[in-house]
């Protein structure tokens, strides 16, 4: 279990540092370096604990019936540790506090919608390329996953912040609460239902596209 946990942890902190550092830097080709980093954390874990790097993920493999109950809890809570640490260390190395939030002119379906809609597209991505039988031994799941991420931070991330992860929306408010305003605890709820319902409808997807995988 700890190799699992220590790949989760890692991939995790670095996905959230890198969104934090060019959030707070104001890069332009942020959704590219956070697609890259995503894509080499992806083949650092995948072997190891699947690289979900996301609570919604690991719902999703649960629901699909590819991870035991018990392993849950121990993966969700490190991959939100991992999300407080990396958002963390982005203020620490900017000065200033990472804030996930929409767009203020987004309106609350737009929000809601486009972080269900691609997180559901990210989940079932990550479902068939990384855990089908027909796509078994593949090399090409990591790019395949990076690509959505970049394609969904392009589309969607200027209208509502592109999480597509609990943990990139829990962790980084978590600390903003703590040493910011605060203000992007208030549409916190709005990341992690969305994000979770797009994971679980994803499980339900791939078990219906995929009957002979579906335990």
């Amino acid at each position: 279990m700890v190799p699992k946990l220590l790949a989760e942890f890692v991939g995790t902190f670095f996905l959230v540092l890198t969104i934090g550092l060019t959030a707070l830097i104001g890069s332009d080709d942020a959704p590219f370096a956070i697609a890259g980093v995503l894509i080499g954390a992806i083949y650092m874990g995948g072997h190891t604990s699947g690289a979900h790097y996301n609570p919604a993920v690991t719902l999703a493999f649960w629901l699909r019936g590819g991870m035991p109950p018990s392993e849950v809890g121990p993966y969700m809570g490190v991959q939100v540790f991992a999300g407080v640490l990396g958002a963390f260390a982005a203020d620490t190395i900017t000065g200033d506090v990472l804030q996930v939030m929409p767009a203020a002119e987004t309106g609350l379906g737009a929000f809601f919608l486009l972080e269900f809609l691609f997180t559901f597209l990210l989940v079932l991505v990550i479902l068939n390329v990384a855990t089908a039988s027909g796509l078994a031994g593949n090399d090409h799941y990591g790019l395949a996953i990076g690509l959505v991420v970049l394609g969904g931070a392009l589309a969607a991330g200027p209208i509502s912040g592109g999480a597509f992860n609990p943990a990139v929306a829990l962790g980084p408010a978590l600390v903003d609460l703590a040493i910011g305003d605060g203000r992007s605890v208030d549409g916190l709820w709005v990341y992690l239902v969305a994000t979770f319902s797009g994971g679980a409808l994803a499980a339900l997807a791939f078990r219906l596209q995929n009957p002979a995988d579906a335990r």
